[in-house]
């Protein structure tokens, strides 16, 4: 071989070297966090033990298997992403969720802000973006709802819950009872809940994540607050089932405490109730939404079918080990709940509106319906 096409060879090895190195690394991180993910759901994840869903081991171990494969093909770190996104859908209803470090952050800064607007003396609109609640939203949504019962006999409310993809349910109930007050929505609730529980998969990592649940809880609530008891009670059943080796520990933690002297003839609101609506709409969200269409009430759904419910709730986040990704990791599963786990709109929105008329549509619809 000549000097010529040695020095061609190796100048050729020189410019692929990296390529070629670059690929092994991002794939070996690849393999790495589908391990931790695949582990991680075995260790923590109600799933592989509900009885109720007794195909979830098959489809995950079919997704992981058919990831590994699809691995060869990973060179990018939006490869690396899609490929473990792609492993988490697959095992749906498992609601697993892989995403970058600023999704949380970039979602709570740039989604729209919290307010309530009188837009006539007849028409009131409520934004409601999302149920995670931070130090900048707080207030905000606190005005709301110090606001609200002055407004049970206006003569529209318009509840904005578009891209709302949930959080703590909390909030949610919270507006509710200062719209029809607490007795109200509580006996509603009671009846809407009287067989629901969750069970939460005991190990000593989810009793960590509810801990922090406890801590944030005395933060945004109070020391003396239902939601801190709620929390602490819970800690302690979790701790005492782990001590007794089982796998879940059942909490009835949706119904309230049983109360006499309401009934469904005392709703005081007269308001006509629009909720506006879209794919994104989900979670904890859709909570809301079964809770505030079984409240006896004139609810009108306006947009596009939401995004679906899960059996599975109450993820906490993991840092994945290649510190490129974090994953949703749900720790509950909710028994008897008879959501269908999705809603369709009464009015849906006509296709291919751009925002600026879908806007338009909305509040000329709006107009017609009040």
């Amino acid at each position: 071989m000549s000097s010529k096409k040695i020095r061609y060879l190796l100048l050729t090895f020189i410019s692929i070297a990296p390529l070629i190195l670059h690929k092994m690394t991002i794939q070996k991180e690849t393999q790495t966090d589908l391990d931790f993910i695949h582990q991680n759901i075995l260790d923590h994840h109600p799933g592989p033990h509900n009885n109720d869903d007794p195909d979830f081991l098959i489809k995950m171990h079919k997704a992981y298997q058919q990831a590994q494969k699809n691995i060869t093909y990973v060179y990018t770190e939006s490869d690396h992403l899609n490929l473990l996104q792609t492993y988490a859908k697959t095992i749906q209803p498992a609601y697993l969720e892989v995403y970058g470090f600023n999704f949380y952050y970039d979602l709570i800064e740039t989604t729209s802000d919290f307010y309530i607007e009188q837009k006539s003396p007849d028409l009131i609109w409520i934004n409601l973006p999302t149920w995670i609640i931070t130090d900048r939203t707080e207030a905000k949504i606190n005005h709301i709802i110090a606001e609200l019962p002055k407004h049970q006999t206006t003569k529209c409310i318009v509840l904005d819950v578009r891209n709302n993809l949930g959080g703590d349910s909390r909030w949610g109930t919270a507006l509710l009872e200062s719209l029809f007050t607490s007795p109200y929505v509580d006996q509603v609730r009671d009846t809407l809940y009287a067989d629901v529980f969750k069970e939460w998969r005991v190990t000593r990592e989810n009793i960590a994540s509810v801990v922090d649940i406890a801590t944030r809880s005395k933060m945004q609530f109070g020391q003396n607050s239902e939601q801190f008891e709620q929390a602490q009670k819970l800690v302690q059943g979790m701790e005492q089932a782990l001590e007794n080796k089982q796998l879940f520990y059942r909490a009835n933690t949706t119904a309230s405490e049983p109360i006499t002297g309401a009934s469904p003839s005392e709703n005081t609101v007269t308001a006509k109730i629009i909720v506006l609506m879209n794919y994104k709409t989900g979670g904890s969200c859709l909570m809301f939404i079964n809770e505030l269409k079984q409240l006896y009430h004139n609810v009108l759904l306006i947009g596009q079918k939401t995004d679906g419910d899960a059996p599975y709730w109450d993820s906490r986040p993991l840092v994945l080990p290649s510190q490129r990704f974090m994953l949703s990791l749900p720790t509950a599963v909710i028994r008897n709940y008879t959501s269908k786990g999705f809603f369709m709109p009464d009015i849906p929105f006509p296709d291919d509106l751009t925002s600026d008329q879908e806007q338009k549509w909305i509040e000329d619809t709006i107009t017609k319906l009040w």
